[in-house]
């Protein structure tokens, strides 16, 4: 779809010859021309988003958000810009005077294009006091139409960003810039840094360049930089993380289970640190087994006792590197170290009640301790000068004596691509038995979003492994229970949903195998003492999967909160499944009068299509110049293009905003379903030649103009089509 408005000339003002706010042409604009708009007061309002942590000689991204946030349509701002001021002094620069270590400007960015940046360091002219300075904005004029001034510790950088937008409507989503700054190598570690920030519209609420009658509107006024808002970030010479390779933080308990965790170390690049101790702390419910690997070279220096969990005092894995060096890798130094819950924690308790086998929780820690020389020689090289404690615990792990985990592939992908209508989706129930309990009447209970359908026409397949014999098998009829909760099955109200009871054991039963399912240190005849005995008996993890399919409606039946009863694009399918069972006296295999459970889920989002606006032409050429430059009088032709995944759809409305007062979008008043390369007039749209939307649904909808938002709109409303088909809008 390509619409071409065209660039106006700028209107007079009263108070001096009027200059058009410059665009930028890129992403999506929003904007419109008239004259001056009296009594509107747009707000501009900025926040900052960034990593609490960053390394030390490092890039560092962090963005920045702009608004306005006024609750009146009409209050248009024109020329947004933000201001940063960054602490380039850091903690050594001395207000100008010594070398800095903070953080300094690199680039800003939109939507992957580079913005208008001005880089100014504060002088030192004593302005507030000694070392400070002040120095002129480049964009900002006050009522005399002199620049505002804006004051800063010498030495510290004003970063004035210019925003692609020639004017803001409060309705525009807001503006994310993407800012990458440096962090000096020589920074202090561990020493915040504070950001400040506001943001401002250059010509005020209207598009006239009229200072003195609508000057620089501002977030904050104060010409004192160091009262503004803040955001602060810590240098760090290197993070830690941890990362549990098992599933969904959970484990059922015993040898049989052993699960790892991933010990990890990032450095900032280019830096050194030498004896450097990587310390896991083990909970006293968790037993230590290995260290699998590290990279690069390092020795044990303590380990928990192996097999058993440690005591309090006993339980601290240590691994020293002698050298690790700071490289472009996420990854500087890794530990894998293998585990287990055990029967017992250290205080000789069982881990897990015995008798209801509830869960219990394993919290882990992880720190480290170096030796580091700076770079700075201003700050201290001394022995054990950088260390890492995290707060908290690092990792929960859940604990439990039967668990499940759910996943979701697409198993048959009909006609267009990517999960849509007349898919088949295929759900993966794993669920295993911890070696220390025993359960009898297990089922899993599994809850259908609405949007789909149990596929009875697929096998319901089990796979399950006791005492080192594995079972494959097909579920019968009859130990599959559907309870539908959908129209027009049931009468209303319903929920949609469908519920599936999988009664595990009693297949197993009608198989000859027995329904009671035994843990891996469990007999077939019971325990005879009184605590399971894995070095008397282990036959292995007890364990199995269970996979069924189900089928994507077309529509809805019950529960769509949209108010269209189509299964669209970006619509998300739920499913939840909960396993649980009976649990059993280990010396007599009967039941204790307990039932324990485990719960688990997993989403599906149908296909979503994509949105690109691109600079087709000028002045009718779709050669474009290079660099792109555009001035008063020029025919700009937009091309706006969507992919659709499916013509199933619902309020799909694009809207574009056209940059203020560059072009008025009430310029645009026709339209034109002609498909082909050529660029439409000025003030017309038609169609690009990848269209397809317009054969395959058979129409394409007419522009609507919103000239308060100086912006088009095009409405294509709610579509449903049976037969699976893709489509571009162009």
């Amino acid at each position: 779809m390509v619409g071409s408005p065209s660039l106006q000339e700028p209107t007079a003002s009263a108070c001096r010859s009027a200059t058009a706010a410059p665009a930028v042409l890129a992403g999506l604009f929003g904007l419109f021309l008239l004259g001056s708009v009296l009594n509107a007061q747009p707000v501009p309002d900025t926040t900052l988003d960034l990593d609490d942590e960053v390394l030390v000689g490092e890039s560092a991204q962090l963005r920045v958000i702009f608004d306005n946030a006024s609750g009146d349509s009409l209050d248009v701002g024109f020329g947004p810009f933000v201001d940063l001021v960054l602490p380039r002094n850091g903690v050594d620069g001395a207000q100008g005077q010594d070398t800095p270590d903070g953080l300094s400007f690199v680039s800003a960015s939109y939507l992957g294009a580079e913005l208008s940046v001005t880089s100014l360091l504060f002088p030192d002219d004593g302005s507030l006091g000694s070392g400070t300075g002040c120095v002129d904005h480049p964009l900002a004029r006050d009522t005399a139409g002199l620049a505002i001034r804006i004051c800063g510790d010498s030495g510290d950088e004003l970063v004035v960003i210019e925003l692609p937008f020639g004017s803001f409507v409060p309705s525009q989503p807001r503006l994310e810039v993407d800012l990458s700054v440096d962090v000096s190598a020589l920074a202090d570690v561990n020493v915040p840094l504070a950001i400040r920030h506001r943001s401002g519209f250059r010509f005020g609420a209207d598009a006239l360049d009229n200072f003195c009658c609508d000057p620089t509107i501002l977030s904050t006024a104060d010409p004192d930089s160091e009262t503004w808002p803040s955001a602060s970030t810590e240098p760090v010479l290197f993070r830690l993380s941890k990362h549990y390779l098992g599933p969904e933080d959970e484990t059922a308990t015993g040898p049989n289970f052993p699960q790892r965790y991933a010990l990890r170390l990032d450095l900032a690049d280019g830096q050194d640190v030498t004896d450097l101790d990587l310390t896991d702390t083990f909970p006293t419910n968790v037993a230590f087994l290995s260290v699998v690997s590290n990279t690069p070279a390092a020795d044990v220096a303590e380990a928990p006792p192996v097999g058993i969990a440690a005591q309090v005092d006993d339980r601290e894995l240590v691994v020293n590197f002698p050298a690790v060096n700071g490289s472009m890798d996420a990854v500087d130094a890794e530990i894998v170290v293998e585990f287990f819950v055990p029967l017992l924690d250290a205080a000789g308790q069982e881990v897990l009640p015995p008798t209801s086998g509830d869960d219990r929780i394993s919290e882990n820690n992880l720190s480290a301790i170096g030796d580091w020389i700076p770079i700075d020689p201003r700050d201290p090289a001394t022995a054990g000068n950088v260390a890492s404690d995290p707060a908290g615990p690092e990792h929960e792990l859940s604990d439990q004596s039967i668990t499940v985990q759910k996943s979701v592939s697409l198993a048959v992908d009909q006609g267009t691509s990517g999960l849509s209508p007349g898919d088949s989706l295929e759900y993966s129930l794993h669920f295993q038995v911890s070696d220390f309990f025993a359960f009898n009447k297990v089922r899993l209970t599994d809850i259908l979003s609405d949007g789909q359908r149990f596929d009875d026409q697929e096998d319901v397949v089990l796979s399950f492994t006791q005492h080192d014999v594995t079972e494959e098998l097909t579920l019968s009829a009859g130990n599959i229970k559907l309870v539908p909760d959908f129209s027009p099955d049931d009468a209303p109200p319903n929920s949609g949903t469908t519920t599936l009871i999988f009664w595990v054991s009693s297949e197993l039963e009608d198989r000859g195998f027995g329904g009671t399912m035994l843990g891996g240190c469990i007999p077939p005849a019971g325990i005879a003492g009184p605590l399971p005995d894995c070095g008397a008996f282990n036959q292995g993890g007890t364990q199995g999967v269970l996979r069924f399919r189900t089928i994507v409606l077309e529509d809805f039946s019950d529960d769509f909160l949209s108010g269209d009863p189509s299964v669209d694009q970006n619509d998300v399918l739920y499913n939840s499944v909960v396993i649980g069972g009976d649990v059993l006296r280990l010396d007599l295999l009967t039941s204790n009068g307990f039932d324990e459970d485990d719960d688990s889920s997993a989403s599906s989002r149908l296909a979503l299509g994509e949105l690109s606006k691109t600079i087709y032409a000028i002045n009718g050429s779709t050669t474009l110049p290079d660099p792109l430059e555009v001035k008063p009088g020029d025919t700009v032709t937009y091309r706006l293009q969507h992919t659709l995944p499916s013509l199933d759809f619902e309020s799909l409305v694009i809207r574009d905003y056209l940059p203020l007062p560059v072009h008025s979008a009430s310029e645009v008043t026709a339209s034109s379903e002609t498909v082909g390369a050529a660029p439409p007039p000025a003030g017309t749209v038609s169609l690009g030649p990848l269209d397809t939307f317009l054969d395959r649904a058979g129409f394409t909808p007419q522009p609507a103009v919103d000239a308060d938002s100086n912006r088009i709109e095009f409405d294509f409303g709610t579509l449903d089509q049976v037969a699976a088909q893709d489509a571009v809008i162009d």
